[in-house]
Parts: C-alpha cells; structure tokens; sequence
C-alpha cells in the first residue's frame, strides 16, 4: 500500500525538514517507512583544458574509482535502509510539530 510521501535532504549538523509530493511543508498524519539514501557525491575542484588539467582529470578518475570501491566495500549507510520493502525505520506523524530522530549503526 502507498500513500502520500515526503522527502528531505540533511543539513551538515543532520538536520533535515520534509516537504509532501505537493511542495508542502511536512508530512501526511500516519504511519510511514522511513528510507534514508546516501547521495553524497564526491568533490572536486575545477580542471582546465590545459597539460596540467589532463593530470587533474587523470589523479581525479583515479581518486573517484577508489572513494566508489571504497563506498561500495564499506556503505555509510546499510543497504537495508534504501529498500522500501527491507528498510526497519518506522515513524507515525500526529497533527503539530515533531521531532523524529533516527539512528544509524
């Protein structure tokens, strides 16, 4: 069964607020299933077109190849928790502000 859903993104403190499908603020009353994804996205720098930006673009597949064998050997994030079906976080939403926190191994 699926219902109204509601996403959000952490701040740097892991501070999050959600928004309904609809752009509103918060989330349906009920009971939900809380996935929580990991959609970091490696840094870089700017690389010109240049021989030393070649060097860059090069140090910078090599440094992204090794953050992907790295994340995928060791997820910040159970897979479990990105699976509608697997995820164990629960929450039920009442009517008025709420605090909901969930903690992750």
């Amino acid at each position: 069964m699926t219902g109204p859903r509601s996403s959000g993104r952490t701040d740097a403190a892991r501070h999050f607020c959600l928004r309904t499908g609809n752009g509103e603020n918060g989330a349906a009353i009920g009971k939900h299933r809380i996935l929580i994804l990991d959609s970091q996205v490696p840094q870089g720098g700017p690389i010109g077109a240049t021989a030393r930006g070649v060097q860059q673009r090069e140090e910078m597949a090599r440094r992204l190849k090794e953050q992907k064998k790295m994340a995928e050997s060791t997820p910040r994030v159970p897979p479990s928790y990105e699976q509608f079906k697997e995820t164990p976080l629960r929450a039920e939403v009442h009517s008025g502000p709420q605090t909901l926190d969930f903690d992750l191994p």
